[in-house]
């Protein structure tokens, strides 16, 4: 008498029969004919109640395995199973024994998704070594992005734009949450997508600002007030503002113009800085009838550097 069964399976053990197990019950039950069926998770057996029975009866035990959790934090557990991150941990695992198995969170046990990797009982050893392997070759990246960047882009079509060229080009996943750009990637491909990101947030959220300097004050700062300065300059660097260009004027006008560039907060706050150093100095007119053409003389202009030098100020002639 022929029978058809199905037997329903937990997601755990119809991964591992399914994912290694099958061919091997298949061996030993020849004479029934044996099918994995996703949608339910279950396996179907045609063949003899006998056999049937027989299969059932042993079937716990071919469903014993070992399971070697992978320590990934959840946005890598999220890109290795979405695009391309099934192809890429197939080809991590290839030519092990191993089934990849993701855990779905339980309110009492577990409260996100984890990944395991099961196998037969004498293949633990090599499960608990992948295991690590895995967690090695997947990295994840970290990007703060500025308050202009989450007001102004990352909602705007560039940066979906961007995000959709990158993920055609590298095998990525990229989620912006709670101000933070997350990227995760292979060892190998997450430097240039770390780069292109950097690249692009570092344009959209730069800006140029003009500032004007008397010229007296730009030539303290480069004098006297030549430390304050240089330290201000290494500071702006190091919060990514640069110093775009500098043009000292003729000698008859009465200003220096700066552009400086960066992310828009940073250039308010340095901005800021630079009109403090420029407060700080302090500026006397003096009227003295027929100083003037003494200083433009050669004597009279060595006599201005003297003065300047030891004194540590600026003297402008109007």
């Amino acid at each position: 008498v022929q029978q058809a069964e199905v037997i329903k399976l937990n997601p755990e053990d119809y991964a591992f029969l399914k994912g290694y197990m099958l061919p091997v019950v298949q061996k030993q039950h020849r004479s029934l004919k044996l099918k994995c069926h996703d949608l339910d998770q279950s396996l179907s057996a045609d063949g003899s109640i006998r056999d049937v029975a027989q299969l059932k009866e042993k079937l716990p035990q071919y469903l014993v395995h070992c399971r070697a959790p992978v320590n990934l934090q959840p946005p890598a557990i999220q890109f290795l199973q979405t695009g391309k991150g099934p192809e890429i941990l197939h080809s991590i695992l290839e030519g092990t024994k191993l089934v990849p198995f993701f855990t779905q969170p339980d309110s009492d046990t577990q409260s996100v998704i984890m990944l395991v990797l099961l196998c037969a009982q004498d293949g633990a050893y090599q499960a608990e070594n992948m295991a690590v392997k895995v967690a090695d070759q997947i990295q994840l990246k970290t990007i703060s992005l500025s308050k202009y960047f989450q007001s102004h882009v990352a909602q705007g079509p560039k940066f979906a734009s961007q995000k959709e060229s990158l993920f055609k080009k590298y095998a990525h996943l990229s989620v912006v949450q709670e101000g933070k750009l997350i990227l995760v990637s292979t060892t190998d491909i997450l430097p240039q997508v770390s780069k292109a990101f950097d690249h692009f947030i570092t344009e959209e959220c730069s800006i140029t600002a003009n500032i004007h300097m008397k010229k007296g004050v730009w030539r303290l700062l480069h004098s006297s007030m030549e430390k304050r300065w240089t330290d201000l300059v290494d500071e702006m660097r190091e919060n990514g503002v640069t110093i775009a260009s500098s043009s000292e004027p003729p000698s008859q006008k009465l200003h220096v113009f700066l552009k400086i560039k960066g992310e828009a907060d940073k250039v308010e706050a340095a901005k800021e800085k630079i009109q403090e150093l420029q407060d700080s100095v302090e500026e006397h007119e003096f009227a003295c009838p027929g100083v003037c053409r003494f200083f433009n003389d050669p004597i009279g202009q060595m006599f201005v550097k003297c003065i300047e030098s030891n004194a540590g100020v600026c003297i402008e002639r109007g």
